[in-house]
């Protein structure tokens, strides 16, 4: 049996072109036809320039797509403690912890 495994990269802003998601309307459609995982590696980049509130639309879109998302949990964790809701942050990472990573069967 053949097993891939999505890993969640963190693509450092030097990486990825600033430009990236920047558009409403790109957003916009992630949220309406991505993968879960995809809707959280995008939380990522969005907290990675710094837009906290799209980064948590789009952690809470990927969670509520798939609830067992570790990816999920773990990026929420990062923009709550960015926004400063250090509560709600280790609740979501106490929820990942419990998770095992995305894969891919």
């Amino acid at each position: 049996m053949r097993f891939s495994i999505l890993l969640l990269i963190h693509i450092e802003e030097k990486i990825l072109p600033a430009r990236a998601f920047r558009m409403k309307g790109e957003v916009d459609a992630l949220n309406k036809s991505q993968a879960p995982i995809v809707l959280a590696n995008a939380a990522q980049v969005q907290l990675h320039q710094g837009d906290a509130t799209q980064a948590l639309k789009l952690a809470d879109d990927a969670i509520k797509g798939d609830p067992f998302l570790k990816e999920g949990y773990e990026v929420c964790a990062k923009v709550l403690k960015k926004l400063g809701r250090d509560a709600d942050a280790m609740r979501d990472q106490q929820k990942a912890a419990t998770l095992i990573l995305h894969l891919d069967l």
